[in-house]
């Protein structure tokens, strides 16, 4: 970002570093402290006294290959980035110099006094403080190994790579009170670093446990709804059977129904038949029985 230099009267002065730096918020915050207007490219540099800041190809590469770019479209925006700094130099002398962006970080005054400013300024104290920053080193050395393994076959970013280091200011010394807090603010950083991975590794645990728990519970539900509409079409199936026996019991009752009722009927016809032909033999039967007693009487 674009910021207004802090002394109104003084000649505006200028830096420039790389969009993507991983030091971006640190060299905002030098901008402000020191009143530095940040350039929008090098070829910029003839608006005033500059400070062009370069990040080597190798870091460069390595901060690609985590964000997972094509090493090939990261080596061609470095090479067009140093072109356009070995073309500010070439034109505007000695008002532009050049310096790497990590020694910058660890020692900006040291390189500040080329733009004029006597011992690195007297910064505003109103400006915001800067946050500490580690030092250029990469964290996963196989990245970097990968990086430097690409950079090594490509000899025209070579090429570049020599001439703008030929280019640049030599690194600067820093005090040894420098030192100290540069160090110190390298640690906490790191430190600050390793507590947030620790804290972004038990949120991942967390989530991991969470999307667990999820997934349990939705297997419960669709288990406990499976059983549950097995029981139902389980009683559904009884009801049916049942149904079904009861009309099944009432067919068969009425089939036996209609089973007796002729039996009966033709069995009392046919005691009544029989009746009728053994009425008269019951009357002799009688007459007889009756003679048999009124004679035993005379006796």
């Amino acid at each position: 970002m674009n910021v207004t230099p802090k002394a109104a009267k003084a000649e505006a002065r200028y830096i420039w570093y790389p969009e993507d730096a991983a030091y971006g918020q640190a060299l905002a915050a030098l901008s402000d402290r020191f009143g530095l207007t940040r350039l929008n490219s090098p070829l910029e540099a003839s608006r005033g006294p500059a400070l062009l800041l370069y990040q080597t190809p190798e870091h460069h590469l390595y901060q690609a290959l985590l964000q997972d770019q094509a090493p090939a479209d990261a080596l061609a925006a470095w090479s067009a980035q140093a072109e356009d700094i070995l073309c500010a130099v070439r034109e505007e002398g000695a008002q532009t110099a050049v310096a790497g962006l990590s020694q910058f970080i660890l020692s900006p005054q040291a390189f500040i006094t080329h733009l004029g400013l006597p011992g690195g300024g007297a910064p505003d104290e109103s400006a915001p403080s800067v946050p500490p920053v580690a030092d250029d080193a990469a964290d996963d050395p196989v990245l970097l190994a990968l990086a430097t393994a690409c950079l090594q076959q490509d000899s025209t970013v070579l090429s570049l790579a020599q001439a703008v280091q030929q280019a640049a200011l030599p690194p600067a010394a820093p005090s040894a009170a420098a030192s100290l807090n540069t160090t110190a603010a390298i640690q906490a950083h790191r430190n600050a670093d390793a507590q947030a991975a620790l804290l972004q590794e038990q949120k991942n645990l967390m989530h991991q446990e969470l999307e667990t728990l999820q997934i349990l519970n939705c297997r419960l539900a669709e288990s406990q709804q499976r059983r549950v509409a097995a029981k139902e079409q389980a009683l559904q199936a009884a009801g049916r059977k049942i149904r079904s026996l009861e009309a099944h019991t009432a067919l068969l009752q009425d089939r036996l129904l209609d089973a007796r009722t002729p039996k009966q009927t033709r069995l009392h016809s046919l005691t009544a038949g029989i009746f009728r032909l053994i009425a008269p033999l019951r009357s002799l039967r009688q007459n007889q029985a009756g003679q048999e007693q009124i004679q035993q009487g005379r006796k």
